[in-house]
């Protein structure tokens, strides 16, 4: 039987060591989490979006990256009138380019991973009293990160909570399996809500982020019962606080002010 709450993951952003050339600055990583019983209702969001941009009933929504800013912003400010909750999780990779993290690129998805589980766990733990609490794990399949290898590095972090420093409610995750992508269904959802973080947080040319289809899905950022986002985690501080001065990353500000 399936778990109270699904939570599918993506990841945005590339492993590239070279900054300036093609590759991402930045690496995140989104889930969406909803009720089992609201699947349905998460997956009208096309059809909804369909009739708003008055498309054809056969004409596919594509991958966020392959989308039209117009067919992204209905998309997302649809969804952020789904009962969803969304979680972000980025880091800066220049400022981690000595790390142990940055050296193999191996454990870059799984350091995202271990960040974004302890935020689902929290949300599962967090909600209103009705049902099991745990939440199932869906993840879009990555050439570059392979499930096993992945599976085995979630079972080191459930036995060792203390050596690996995770902060997951293990007991609200439920099970584990991974999906390739296909437009229209769950891993979709995954790919705008990571899609949406990763425009707000990746400057283009002469700095430009779009913030635009992130602060559609804001409201439903998980906040913990003080309120305060806890779904969202941007690191380190040392490149997050500059680029806010800059007039980059506002909605960081914007988060923690609500």
């Amino acid at each position: 039987m399936p778990s109270e709450f699904v939570a599918v993951i993506d990841e945005a952003g590339c492993s590239g060591d070279k900054f300036e050339s093609g590759s991402s600055e930045y690496l995140a990583m989104g889930a969406c989490i909803y009720r089992n019983v609201n699947a349905e209702n998460v997956l009208d969001v096309f059809d909804e979006a369909r009739i708003e941009r008055q498309k054809s009933p056969d004409q596919m929504f594509k991958k966020f990256s392959k989308s039209s800013d117009k067919d992204r912003f209905v998309l997302t400010r649809l969804l952020g009138r789904k009962p969803i909750k969304v979680s972000w999780v980025g880091f800066h990779k220049p400022s981690l380019q000595e790390t142990f993290i940055r050296k193999n690129h191996g454990s870059e998805y799984n350091y995202l991973l271990k960040f974004i589980l302890e935020r689902i766990s929290w949300a599962a733990r967090d909600a209103d009293p009705q049902g099991d609490h745990k939440c199932d794990i869906v993840l879009s399949s990555q050439k570059m990160y392979p499930f096993e290898t992945t599976l085995q590095y979630i079972e080191r972090l459930r036995r060792g909570i203390g050596r690996y420093n995770t902060r997951a409610n293990w007991e609200h995750i439920g099970e584990f399996s991974h999906r390739p992508h296909e437009n229209e269904q769950d891993t979709h959802i995954a790919d705008i809500t990571a899609s949406a973080f990763h425009m707000a947080i990746e400057p283009k040319e002469h700095q430009m982020t779009d913030e635009r289809f992130l602060m559609n899905l804001g409201s439903r950022l998980y906040r913990g019962n003080n309120n305060r986002p806890h779904g969202l985690k941007l690191w380190p501080d040392e490149a997050v606080r500059p680029a806010i001065e800059q007039g980059r990353l506002r909605f960081v500000g914007a988060f923690e002010t609500d």
